[in-house]
């Protein structure tokens, strides 16, 4: 076994904190310019709860908040939903106008426009609902890294298994961070408290 001598055992303990704080500035995010991701997300056209096409432009110039689900979801959807809508709440005047709350069906042939209208209304944060053809919402899926799988569960009743993150795009609609959908609302206000 080898004995390190006094000065060599403090050159390189030395030597091991330098490249730890050189690891953690080169890959730490600073509170106001988080770096976008380009492996997810992308643009899409899709219908809102009012009728209306949507396309990735329509919610540049602010920050957003996406989220993807089902309307007939039990738990995850309307916690997320209703995590946001806390969120939200907590903003001020100024925040609020900046940040958009947006959630994405990924059942389509049930949320249609209608459905999410009447679906958004049980929660107080603005969320703009988005769904279209089934092609459209497997593109967005795909490009977003979203995970879902129809599984039956008994009695001629179809659930969704999905994935269930919370996606933070930047002003220009570019991914630049998650959370999980039972996200704690403090962290993320803080976080979002810093950048709008």
């Amino acid at each position: 076994m080898i004995k390190l001598t006094n000065i060599k055992f403090k050159y390189l303990l030395i030597l091991s904190l330098i490249i730890i704080l050189c690891s953690i500035l080169i890959y730490s995010k600073s509170n106001t310019e988080l770096e976008y991701n380009e492996a997810i997300g992308g643009d899409f056209a899709l219908t809102n709860q009012y009728g209306v096409i949507n396309t990735l432009d329509s919610f540049k110039n602010k920050y957003s908040l996406i989220f993807f689900g089902f309307t007939n979801c039990d738990m995850i959807c309307p916690t997320s939903l209703n995590n946001m809508s806390l969120l939200y709440n907590k903003l001020s005047k100024k925040q609020k106008d900046n940040l958009n709350m947006i959630f994405v069906t990924i059942d389509p042939q049930r949320d249609n426009p209608e459905r999410l209208k009447q679906y958004l209304a049980n929660f107080s944060a603005p969320i703009t609902g988005l769904t279209g053809s089934k092609k459209a919402i497997n593109l967005v899926k795909e490009n977003y890294k979203i995970y879902a799988q129809k599984a039956d569960i008994g009695q001629n009743k179809l659930t969704i298994n999905h994935s269930s993150f919370i996606y933070l795009l930047n002003k220009e609609g570019k991914f630049i961070d998650h959370v999980g959908h039972d996200f704690e609302i403090d962290m993320l206000y803080d976080k979002l408290n810093n950048i709008l």
